[in-house]
C-alpha cells in the first residue's frame, strides 16, 4: 500500500469512527453514499484523481468495495486491518481528527 493510500484509508477509517461515536449504526457508518467520501473534510486539500487512485488501490486490497450505484463502503476486512493498528498509527491525523476521543 502506498503512503498516500495508507493516509487516505486512515482518513476514511477515522471518519467511520467519528460517525460511530456520533451514534450511527456500524452498517451506516461503513457506507459512503454517492460522493460523500470526497466530502470528508480531511480530503479538502486532496485532488480528486489522487483520492480516486487511493480508493482504487483500497478496493483492489479488498479494504473497500464499490457497488453498481457508485457507493463506497469499508469492508469488514478493512475494519479488522485498521483495528489491529495501535492508536499511534493515526497520530499524523491529529490535526484533522480528535484522535484521542475516537480511540477511547
Amino acid at each position: 500500500m502506498t503512503k498516500d493510500t495508507e493516509k487516505a484509508f486512515k482518513i476514511i477509517y477515522c471518519e467511520y469512527k467519528r460517525l460511530r461515536k456520533a451514534g450511527y449504526s456500524k452498517k451506516d457508518a461503513m457506507e459512503f453514499n454517492g460522493n460523500s467520501v470526497y466530502k470528508i473534510p480531511a480530503f479538502s486539500k486532496w485532488l480528486r484523481p489522487d483520492i480516486d487512485c487511493a480508493l482504487e488501490e483500497l478496493r483492489k486490497s479488498k479494504y473497500l468495495k464499490k457497488d453498481v450505484t457508485g457507493d463506497t463502503s469499508i469492508t469488514s476486512d478493512g475494519i479488522e486491518y485498521m483495528e489491529s493498528k495501535p492508536k499511534e498509527f493515526f497520530n499524523d491525523l491529529s490535526g484533522l481528527f480528535d484522535i484521542v476521543s475516537l480511540f477511547l
